[in-house]
């Protein structure tokens, strides 16, 4: 029996498309979460297991309409795909059910947000921002292959970052399940910016569209634009079936050959010629990923030759940074750029060498100057009270700092004053406000001037910044 609060959500329902319904069968709807052309997405409560989920509902025009076996066909197949896949990168389905006439979902609730949402808000990502999360949209994709479904819509409003940094996959409602009747010929869906040519040209699809797919996406977060651009559908079509992706150089930013090589193999026209499986592309993505970490490694730890060609120091393991450190770090981090923030501080503390280098790694994924400065005086003086040292001056996010390192922590007493600001002011311009506290840090274990040097360029990554600071010294590098 349907109640009178019921009746009156459903009658809300009925006669305003877009109404908000109160109930759907043990679900509670609280508020609306999003809007699209198939129908609509609350949070709600599911009072008998009492706990949140998402509740995603088919406008009621469409049931109305002549082709209401074919949406309701979509909204089954969404059902059926993503519960076939059980995994962390995908948004889990609990329950499809049927309430006066109102097919819906019951699925996982994600606190977080669309991708695209970031794209709006940022532009583009750093390199590592993109491979982290591209990493986890590939580990649910494989999944999905594995169990015959092909997801067909990946972009980035499908893809969602939890507040912790997780991606989660969802969004099946063009799924390709793998079934005895199914030609796979003849049928042209998904969103024309991320369809692959087989998909225009209504040709067989398999899980390599998925794999176009993610290429495309990985170029949009890595640049902020499309590979394939066009302002009508014709356009688009144009473009993917006959054109190369454009030089991300046309948006204004560099992309590492290498992992250019990775994305343009993804878009292949051709399925043969891209990775064959979700997990093929992504270990591409990590295998790209992984030197450049090491090499990172090695461009802050290795002391570079000397002047007289002596060799160069061994490379020193991560440090074991303090959990409050990393819990500061992320707390603050996560203010400036979001969801992310804890994945990469669990990635950087990995590889980081002290507290310093930490929040230096960290800074990079900071795209203001002045909240990036910030965040460096911050971890001068995190970095200072876990050593003990004193307080090198004020470095909370909405307060100054010292720049240049003249205050705090005392040097070795043998090191001239005059040489520690002309070793800071050299340093400055390479590791900014971090400056002062490593020549101080450094010169108590130096056993000279020499020998201070070497340590200090430790922490310059080799490239121009550390021949600038090996020149202003009066050293060939």
């Amino acid at each position: 029996m349907t109640s009178s609060n019921d009746q009156e959500g459903q009658t809300r329902l009925s006669s305003n498309p877009f109404a908000r319904p109160r109930r759907l069968g043990r679900y509670r709807l609280e508020r609306e979460l999003g809007r699209g052309a198939m129908g609509s997405v609350y949070l709600a409560v599911d009072e008998t297991m009492d706990r949140q989920v998402a509740l995603k509902t088919i406008h009621p025009a469409l049931l109305g309409s002549e082709d209401r076996q074919d949406w309701l066909d979509r909204f089954l197949r969404e059902a059926r795909a993503a519960a076939r896949c059980l995994h962390p990168n995908i948004v889990t389905v609990f329950d499809f059910g049927d309430h006066d006439g109102v097919p819906f979902i019951s699925m996982e609730y994600v606190d977080g947000q669309p991708v695209r949402t970031l794209l709006t808000q940022r532009g583009n990502l750093t390199v590592d921002q993109a491979v982290t999360v591209v990493g986890q949209v590939l580990a649910a994709l494989a999944e999905a292959h594995t169990h015959g479904v092909v997801h067909r819509d990946i972009k980035p409003a499908n893809v969602l970052l939890t507040r912790t940094g997780t991606v989660k996959v969802t969004d099946f409602g063009i799924a390709r399940l793998d079934t005895a009747n199914w030609s796979g010929v003849g049928t042209m869906v998904g969103t024309p910016s991320y369809m692959s040519p087989e998909q225009f040209s209504g040709d067989p699809v398999d899980a390599r569209t998925d794999i176009f797919a993610v290429g495309v996406l990985l170029y949009e977060l890595l640049t902020g634009g499309k590979p394939f651009p066009g302002k009508k559908l014709n356009d688009i079509m144009t473009t993917i079936l006959e054109k190369d992706p454009r030089d991300p150089a046309e948006l204004g930013v560099a992309v590492p050959p290498g992992l250019m090589r990775v994305v343009s193999t993804a878009l292949n026209k051709a399925p043969a010629d891209r990775y064959s499986t979700a997990e093929a592309f992504r270990n591409a993505l990590m295998s790209w990923s992984a030197p450049q970490q090491a090499t990172t490694v090695r461009e802050r730890l290795v002391v570079p030759p000397g002047p007289a060609g002596a060799p160069a120091a061994p490379v020193r393991p991560a440090a074991e940074i303090p959990p409050a450190v990393l819990e500061d770090a992320t707390k603050v981090l996560s203010s400036l750029i979001g969801p992310l923030a804890r994945v990469l501080v669990d990635k950087q503390s990995a590889l980081a060498a002290d507290i310093g280098d930490l929040y230096a790694r960290l800074a990079e994924s900071i795209a203001d100057e002045s909240d990036r400065r910030a965040f460096l005086r911050r971890g001068e003086r995190v970095a200072a009270r876990a050593a003990g040292l004193p307080d090198p001056g004020r470095s909370t996010l909405s307060g100054t700092g010292t720049a240049s390192g003249t205050t705090g922590s005392a040097p070795a007493t043998w090191l001239d004053p005059g040489v520690q600001k002309r070793l800071t002011d050299a340093l400055l311009p390479a590791v900014g406000p971090m400056a002062g506290h490593l020549v101080r840090r450094e010169s108590r274990n130096a056993t000279g001037v020499p020998d201070l040097v070497q340590r200090l360029a430790q922490h310059i990554p080799e490239g121009d910044d550390r021949k600038t600071f090996f020149r202003t010294l009066g050293i060939k590098g």
